[in-house]
């Protein structure tokens, strides 16, 4: 599904936490990727990371090298 809308995404959230005031931002695995045979999305972020993939369930995600400055990058398996 796709939404189209003039706003953000960051917009639709920082107006959503000023307006509930706190959050509770812990993940409780209530959306997932839909898979797509063959499909896969390349993301950066910190090395740090690498000892942290194996606690995140429902999806797979590749050690894909080293990324641009200093980060990792990785694959997530759609």
């Amino acid at each position: 599904m796709v939404f189209a809308a003039p706003d953000t995404n960051r917009d639709v959230i920082v107006r959503y936490i000023i307006a509930e005031g706190t959050i509770n931002p812990s993940a409780d695995g209530n959306w997932s990727f839909a898979p797509v045979e063959g499909a896969t999305a390349v993301f950066e972020s910190g090395p740090k990371a690498r000892g942290l993939v194996a606690d995140v369930k429902g999806v797979k995600i590749e050690d894909a090298d080293d990324g641009a400055d200093g980060f990792a990058r990785f694959r997530l398996v759609l």
